[in-house]
């Protein structure tokens, strides 16, 4: 998954010069989300403000927002002496925000459900971002454009939810899991299903099921959550070196 396409999804992105500006701390924030989800800021690694400043060519004010934002998402940690860590990976920490996150992507299914009937538009997008899951099955470019697929869908499926809190509540879950998910996108495997679960999904929906919409939801965070974990596990179990974000 590119991050800069997630931030795109939870309405985050923005360049100098090129649609939304962005304010100095936000382009900190989102500099600095997107190399420890890239792993350029390695899990557990450790720096400075005068070092990120450096780094990052930015002014102390907008750099300390930043660093409280990312801290506020658990991906930064305030040490005894001041300095700063990446907070280290951990299948614990993954699997509370899978969990988190299926309780609150039931909710959206639910309430996305109890909409569809006034929104056939949205069904069709929903319908489209799937067929096109369908057309990438059995291409051996990895589980990334696929996923990149689903995450649309759920963003679809968020806006005919039309709940501005759980869209909040879920920015938060996306910004602090996508570095798991990043080190995890190559399962092909689960690129073969993740078609497949989505479909389910947009059936219970389009048919206005909140309970079928529910259901399949659920199962769908749930299975990729089983997968993550076993994976997320035997990649702790491996060098420091060998489980960094990026590698493979």
């Amino acid at each position: 998954m590119n991050s800069r396409n997630s931030l795109k999804i939870i309405g985050l992105a923005g360049s100098p010069g090129g649609g939304a500006r962005l304010s100095a701390s936000d382009w900190a924030f989102q500099d600095l989300w997107s190399r420890i989800v890239r792993g350029e800021l390695a899990a557990g690694s450790r720096m400075t403000e005068d070092a990120l400043a450096e780094l990052l060519d930015v002014s102390r004010t907008p750099l300390r927002e930043a660093i409280v934002r990312l801290q506020e998402i658990g991906l930064l940690q305030r040490q005894r002496n001041r300095g700063l860590q990446v907070t280290p990976l951990s299948a614990e920490d993954a699997e509370e925000l899978t969990l988190i996150r299926e309780h609150l992507e039931v909710l959206v299914a639910r309430l996305a459900a109890r909409n569809a009937r006034e929104h056939p538009s949205k069904i069709d997008e929903l319908q489209a971002h799937v067929l096109r899951m369908k057309a990438l099955q059995g291409e051996t470019i990895g589980a990334g454009p696929v996923l990149k697929q689903g995450d649309e869908f759920h963003a679809a499926l968020l806006e005919l939810a039309a709940s501005s809190r759980l869209h909040t509540m879920l920015s938060h879950i996306y910004l602090a899991i996508e570095r798991y998910r990043y080190i995890l996108n190559e399962n092909k495997n689960r690129a073969s299903e993740i078609a497949d679960e989505h479909e389910k999904i947009l059936l219970a929906v389009a048919s206005g099921d909140e309970t079928a919409a529910a259901e399949a939801m659920s199962e769908h965070i749930a299975h990729a959550r089983k997968l993550y974990i076993d994976q997320l596990r035997a990649l702790l179990g491996a060098p420091a070196a060998d489980i960094t974000p990026g590698s493979r």
